[in-house]
């Protein structure tokens, strides 16, 4: 299956979804089941028109960190832990 049918299906099975969601959502908007029926039909449509949107991709600062750069503290971060500030030696702390 190339990427062009499969992108097409996507679309076809999402707007039945949401058509289907949407339908039974109006038709039992008097209850509070049908109004969250509506909400999840609207979000499979902004959902489907987000990945079809080509959005503008804004240009990096200058000196701004790569994403892999930004990845790679984080993980570092999560795997050793936030280092305990009050170990710190330099000019502004005194040692021991």
């Amino acid at each position: 299956m190339s990427r062009s049918t499969l992108r097409i299906l996507i679309i076809i099975f999402t707007l039945i979804t949401a058509a289907i969601h949407l339908l039974l959502g109006f038709n039992f908007f008097a209850d509070t089941l049908g109004k969250l029926f509506v909400l999840n039909g609207l979000g499979y449509v902004i959902l489907l028109a987000a990945l079809l949107v080509d959005f503008p991709q804004r240009p990096k600062p200058p000196g701004a960190p790569s994403p892999d750069r930004i990845r790679r503290r984080h993980d570092r971060w999560v795997l050793c832990g936030q280092p305990d500030r009050r170990q710190r030696v330099g000019p502004d702390h005194e040692s021991g």
